[in-house]
């Protein structure tokens, strides 16, 4: 579902988990996410200072 794009408090949410700290445990499976969010709000950073 991470790799879907839905957030760890909606995944949370949709499996029943109380806290979403047992998503955060399995954070490490998805290392490039950060690198997606970071490239894509630069992204957005240059649309609206161009």
């Amino acid at each position: 579902m991470i790799d879907m794009g839905f957030t760890t408090l909606a995944i949370a949410e949709r499996v029943g988990h109380e806290s979403i700290d047992i998503i955060y445990h399995y954070a490490h499976l998805f290392p490039t996410r950060q690198v997606e969010m970071a490239d894509k709000l630069d992204s957005l950073k240059n649309e609206k200072g161009a």
